[in-house]
């Protein structure tokens, strides 16, 4: 018995000691190639290079003699697939020699396999002095299986001479401190070699309280002119004046793919947007009716439109009949284009993306000659005076030095050339590989700040490899670094819902509209830290005094028995003031009576519903409807006291509401809120797309409006 627990113990141990040696130890073989290039493979041979093993005393040197100038970077490579497994939270620690005196060097991890997605890179700079390099790796992007990924170096695009020697390449576990390994680089999967430290955060949000906010004051008095001390405010922002916007998909807006609960989430959510596709050159035979569904209700919403894009200067991204045309007559079209664009949608979009990634797509301005670019912006101006003309480019907020000199040097360029550019925008599109740490990103904002012209993010989306809370704590912080930043006037998101986003693992939410960590984070930013709704109360003179988000407030003052509302503006570089004068000698309206009309009906259909109230001194009042689905009603009216008031309602999907209402009189003495009326909106047979189609073709065609009278329209829609 006794030997059968020992054999047990012995096995357990040995069952440890395999498992953990999964996760620590060698991650590749034969570093010091004693045993030539055993477990190593090494590419461009004889094509591009050849090689020879020089002895030391306990390792050989492998020099590798790249003759032929190779057409990519990996066209010499030299690479070992990992030999053990890796967990995320494991440290790595790779030591190498190297001699590269004929050029760069890049070190990466990557598929041991198609595609090739590289994980890690980092470039060593050329040395004619032999360098012992020692790297720490802070965990990786993901659970590795041994062969799963591969260590690679990469010997560039130059002819020359390169050593490399005695490579070490360790999974040193979880629990080691990286600081003590005394690493030449630090390298996180995240975010490569930056360092990313806290100290950017406090000035940031310093920042965001002096440029994004403003002193609203409100004073009350009575009708004599004495200060009311005491008085309750009540103050609720309504409306953002900073655009946080986002990319839509045009269909989803009406027509067979209406999707009500997409629209709905945008007009919630944001308070820009752009057309995702519809608008650019290639896709313009069917921008219609797509459009127009877009427009129609950008315009009932009072929603801002940026315009993407009058030109995207390639071929692949232009109408196909444009290639092989003489370059005159590419040069008259691209233009004409530009002019018919700017004409036809003239006040409806307020910015546009004039030129769209003009550096890397340059096949047809440099056939038509740069002057094309420059006509592009002038024709913009003529045919759409009021619209912020841009120049849209991507690799601008992430560490590109390349990219950024390129686009300030044609931006100027342009504008030297009397192209009227007053705006600039930066893409975004941020991934594994790719992200740039809030602190470089500030930085990067600040030299293309050097242009001297408005910024906007326009199409930003985060990807993580499904790393779903690093992603939200990453948006947070690089959001907040943008808006902290001066010159940044807007944010765009290139999409927010999974069911329809060409990045679909960027988006806020999920396929079923449950929000997903990031979407959270963007809603806490939206609804609570970047919005102003205080209660604060008059002091001896009468006054509040709050330092508020710029936008739009709703200001409801109560003093006794006593309610008024009002609106006012909130608006940068100016602080605002609301005077607001309460009549003791008026009595208030009374409440009115419970709203009266249908409590049951069907979505997409008009319900009128009736209230009165009565004022003790006669005044006349306006009445102020709460419909439950989040819309208010203006206030309506005058009518006299007493007077039996109606209201029009139409509730575009299934659900319970409740119906309330509230009056003021002509000294803006407000009720209190009615008893509501509880309306139940089961879900039509009718689907919401159809609805919304006959409604657009009646409002298109209002000659159908004398054919289908309102009874028979709401006929057709029950039956």
């Amino acid at each position: 018995m006794k030997k059968k627990t020992i054999f047990i113990t012995f096995l357990l141990l040995f069952s440890f000691s395999v498992y953990a040696s999964n996760y620590t130890g060698d991650l590749i073989y034969n570093g010091d190639f004693n045993n030539d290039l055993d477990y190593w493979y090494l590419g461009g041979v004889n094509e591009y290079c050849n090689y020879i093993l020089i002895p030391e005393n306990e390792y050989n040197i492998l020099q590798l003699d790249i003759f032929n100038e190779p057409e990519q970077f990996w066209n010499v490579q030299l690479n070992q697939e990992y030999r053990t497994s890796v967990e995320e939270d494991d440290i790595l620690f790779l030591n190498f020699n190297l001699k590269n005196p004929d050029g760069a060097v890049a070190v990466a991890v990557q598929d041991n396999g198609d595609p090739w997605r590289k994980y890690v890179g980092i470039e060593i700079s050329n040395s004619s002095e032999t360098i012992n390099y020692k790297i720490a790796f802070d965990g990786s992007i993901n659970n590795w299986n041994a062969g799963e990924v591969e260590l690679c170096f990469f010997f560039g695009e130059n002819i020359g001479v390169f050593e490399i020697s005695n490579i070490s390449f360790k999974n040193l576990g979880s629990e080691v401190d990286i600081e003590s390994l005394n690493a030449d680089i630090i390298y996180n999967p995240f975010f490569g070699t930056q360092e990313n430290t806290d100290d950017w955060k406090q000035p940031a949000l310093e920042r965001i309280e002096n440029i994004r906010k403003s002193h609203l004051t409100v004073t009350c008095v009575d009708n004599n002119g004495n200060p009311l001390n005491d008085v309750k405010i009540t103050i609720n922002q309504t409306k953002k004046y900073f655009p946080f916007g986002t990319a839509v998909a045009a269909n989803l807006f009406g027509g067979r793919n209406y999707n009500p609960t997409y629209v709905e989430k945008t007009e919630e959510l944001f308070n820009m947007i752009t057309i995702e596709n519809h608008l650019k050159w290639k896709v313009m035979d069917s921008a219609h009716p797509s459009v127009d569904y877009v427009f129609d209700w950008t315009e009932e919403k009072n929603i801002p439109v940026h315009g993407h894009c009058l030109f995207w200067p390639s071929y692949h991204h232009c109408p196909d009949w444009l290639e092989g045309l003489p370059t005159d007559e590419i040069y008259d079209n691209v233009i004409s284009h530009v002019k018919d664009y700017a004409t036809e949608f003239n006040g409806k979009v307020v910015h546009w993306d004039v030129l769209n990634e003009a550096i890397s797509n340059d096949e047809i301005w440099q056939e038509c000659g740069i002057e094309l670019l420059a006509d592009c912006y002038t024709t913009a101006k003529e045919n759409d005076p009021n619209a912020l003309l841009m120049y849209n480019d991507y690799s601008l907020l992430r560490n590109d030095p390349t990219r950024q000199d390129q686009v300030i040097d044609l931006v100027n360029q342009l504008i030297g050339m009397g192209a009227p550019i007053e705006g600039l925008g930066i893409q975004s599109h941020l991934s594994i590989g790719g992200l740039v740490t809030p602190e470089n990103a500030l930085k990067n904002l600040d030299k293309m700040s050097t242009l001297n012209l408005p910024i906007y993010i326009t199409e930003l989306d985060i990807g993580t490899e499904e790393h779903w809370e690093f992603q939200a704590e990453y948006f947070t912080d690089l959001v907040t670094a943008i808006y902290s930043h001066p010159s940044i006037k807007g944010i765009i998101q290139w999409g927010f819902w999974e069911g329809s986003h060409w990045r679909p693992d960027t988006a806020l939410y999920n396929r079923d509209w449950t929000p997903r960590p990031v979407g959270l984070a963007f809603e806490d930013l939206m609804f609570n830290e970047w919005r102003t709704d205080i209660i604060s109360y008059t002091n001896d003179s009468g006054t509040v005094t709050e330092n508020c988000f710029h936008g739009d407030y709703e200001v409801a003052v109560k003093f006794e028995n006593y309610t008024i509302t009002d609106t006012v503006s909130v608006l940068p570089e100016d602080n605002a003031s609301l005077f607001i004068t309460i009549n003791l000698d008026n009595n208030p309206p009374t409440i009115p009576s419970t709203p009266d009309g249908p409590a049951s009906g069907k979505a997409g259909i008009k319900y009128t519903y009736t209230t009165s109230s009565s004022d003790p001194d006669e005044n006349q009042l306006h009445y102020k409807w709460y419909f439950g689905d989040g819309s208010y009603s203006d206030w309506l009216g005058p009518y006299e006291s007493g007077v039996t008031t109606e209201v029009n309602h139409t509730w575009s999907k299934k659900g319970s509401y409740e119906l309330k209402v509230k009056t003021k009189d002509s000294y803006n003495a407000e009720s209190e809120w009615s008893d509501p009326l509880p309306i139940n909106i089961p879900k039509n047979k009718q689907s919401a797309s159809f609805i919304y189609f006959l409604e657009k073709l009646i409002k298109r065609f209002p000659l159908l409006e004398q054919i289908f009278s309102t009874a028979s329209f709401n006929k057709l829609l029950i039956t």
